[in-house]
């Protein structure tokens, strides 16, 4: 009799030490959860969405089957639920943000050097394409024709400070677009001078 119910004890034990063992292998693995949002904030926060699109898109997709997973195990009764697999790709998620920061945060470098540069070179095609006017040929044929240009350099002139105040808050990808088009208008104004001086020369 006394055996019986030691073994009884014994069976109750071993049982509630695998129930035990189960429910802590079925908890919600919060903490990973939280990582992996933060992760990804952070990556919005270094300006993924603008400078690191595709990097974003795959740590948002990874966090995404994460959290399908962990709801899926959420749906299974406690003792069937197991979290591994969640934890895994919570962090794989985690990696993938963290991931999708350093490119925002390197690609956005680049886009502030390459627009600093650009608006530099636009403010010189500006200069020379001054300087050419002010040179070219004036004649009864021209006049208005030079004065176009003079009134075309002063909109660049304004839409280069325009780019110049983009790069001053941040937007490096559109000061560098403004700026590249302003140095290609005002290039193309020195290349009408020199064709209108060729031009004269020949005649």
């Amino acid at each position: 009799m006394r055996k019986q119910v030691r073994s009884r004890f014994i069976a109750i034990a071993a049982l509630a030490t695998l129930i035990g063992g189960l429910s802590a292998c079925a908890k919600v693995p919060q903490e990973a959860i939280d990582a992996a949002n933060a992760s990804l904030q952070a990556a919005k926060d270094a300006g993924a969405a603008t400078y690191a699109a595709d990097s974003l898109r795959a740590a948002e997709d990874a966090l995404n089957t994460a959290t399908a997973e962990v709801e899926a195990q959420g749906g299974k009764f406690a003792l069937l639920r197991s979290y591994d697999e969640a934890s895994q790709l919570l962090s794989q998620a985690s990696e993938a943000a963290a991931s999708a920061k350093t490119d925002a945060e390197q690609n956005r470098e680049k886009a502030r050097l390459s627009a600093e540069a650009a608006i530099l070179a636009a403010q010189s095609a500006i200069t020379s394409a001054k300087s050419a006017v002010d040179v070219a040929p004036a004649g009864k044929g021209t006049r208005t024709e030079i004065e176009a240009m003079r009134s075309e350099l002063a909109t660049l002139e304004t839409a280069l400070a325009q780019a110049s105040e983009m790069y001053e808050a941040g937007d490096y990808l559109g000061a560098l677009a403004r700026a590249e088009s302003v140095k290609s208008e005002a290039d193309a104004i020195s290349s009408d001078v020199a064709q209108a001086q060729a031009k004269r020369g020949r005649v």
